[in-house]
């Protein structure tokens, strides 16, 4: 590979998120998007013609044996996702895939069997992993700042309406295997489990209230962490006013997020480590003084994270994804997010949805390869 080139991508699949993407090669100075595909090729010449794509690929065949083509993003219905990454795996194609990836814990270990056989670079988009809300919560649990959770809330609070689910892929068990749980909420599933570790037991009730789909569009879910630390999760696309938010709770810090629906991984957080209820500590005795410095000097070296990072660019986007992806291609490592990464939500939507179709009977993970939710996430299709 020359690395004085642009690494030339293609896009496969033209739907919404499509744009998202080829807006990120194009602000990359070390990318270009050269080549496009979609099943319907009249889509496929007018996204290419918006974009600047000088490629228009008749078959998937034939842009992945391209030597034109260096690296893909998978832009299609999630159902096809799995297939296309082996595709460009065999084919020696690093590949960028949307979310979800899989749509069940079979085709995870499947995919990174056929991964693993062709050595491919595989990278998976959850960008509000990026954010710097959510990158420094996981830089304060790792440097010992918070002590051990205790407690999670996480609220995504949108809007569908029914001309949504038109689109002959949505809102089907057979195309997306979930509803508002997979399509909406599973990157603040990502987020909660990227910052809190694997869940140990979940208990869910899943509701289609308001929409004629066959998947939920109302999830409520209880989780239990190994530490005996507790969350709570509310997912709806059926709130006019959308919001969306994350909470922490640990033994010295408390984080709260912003709450745009969309950009709640980046900042402003809050980060609370003084306790302002206590009073004058002075006025408490030694212990209690020396317990308020410590609190005061966490805050400040909280602070002081937080204003190195205030300096970062948002990262919670397709373009911090982009931008690492490529550079991994082009320094041959692995991408900052990989095909494993996808196991903590894979595991915890199997266990959401074996407990809400049990009627919210908890369920203790992991799951085994002898369940019929291992097959599926929802143990039907």
């Amino acid at each position: 590979m020359n690395q004085s080139e642009p690494l030339r991508y293609a896009i496969i699949g033209t739907g919404g998120i499509a744009k998202a993407h080829a807006e990120a090669i194009r602000k990359n100075a070390q990318s270009t998007l050269v080549g496009v595909y979609d099943v319907v090729r009249a889509k496929a010449e007018k996204f290419a013609a918006e974009h600047g794509a000088g490629l228009v690929f008749e078959t998937l065949e034939a842009l992945l044996g391209s030597k034109q083509v260096q690296a893909v993003t998978i832009c299609t219905p999630p159902r096809t996702h799995a297939g296309i990454v082996q595709a460009a795996c065999r084919a020696g194609k690093p590949v960028l895939c949307e979310k979800p990836v899989v749509l069940s814990l079979k085709e995870l270990d499947e995919t990174v069997a056929v991964q693993q056989a062709t050595r491919g670079v595989v990278g998976c988009v959850f960008q509000w992993r990026s954010g710097r809300g959510v990158r420094m919560m996981r830089r304060l649990v790792e440097a010992g700042l918070t002590g051990r959770l205790l407690w999670a809330n996480v609220q995504i609070a949108w809007y569908r309406n029914q001309a949504y689910y038109e689109v002959p892929w949505r809102g089907r068990w057979e195309n997306e295997s979930g509803g508002v749980s997979v399509s909406q909420s599973i990157h603040a599933i990502d987020a909660l489990l990227h910052v809190a570790g694997p869940a140990k037991r979940v208990t869910a009730h899943i509701r289609t209230l308001n929409h004629k789909i066959e998947v939920e569009d109302y999830a409520q879910v209880l989780v239990e962490f190994a530490n005996g630390a507790g969350a709570v999760l509310q997912m709806t696309v059926d709130c006019l006013k959308e919001r969306s938010q994350l909470m922490f709770g640990f033994e010295r810090l408390t984080a709260i997020s912003n709450d745009s629906p969309y950009n709640v991984a980046d900042f402003p957080w809050t980060y609370q480590a003084v306790d302002h209820q206590t009073g004058d500590p002075l006025k408490l005795g030694a212990a209690a003084a020396e317990e308020h410095a410590a609190m005061v000097e966490r805050q400040r070296q909280i602070d002081a994270v937080r204003a190195e990072m205030e300096a970062w660019p948002s990262g919670a986007s397709h373009a911090a994804q982009i931008g690492d992806f490529t550079q991994a291609v082009r320094e041959g490592r692995a991408p900052a997010v990989g095909l494993e990464d996808c196991r903590l939500s894979a595991e915890f939507l199997s266990a959401l949805y074996k407990s809400a179709h049990a009627g919210g009977a908890a369920v203790t993970l992991p799951i085994g390869q002898e369940d019929r939710h291992y097959a599926t996430w929802n143990g039907i299709v």
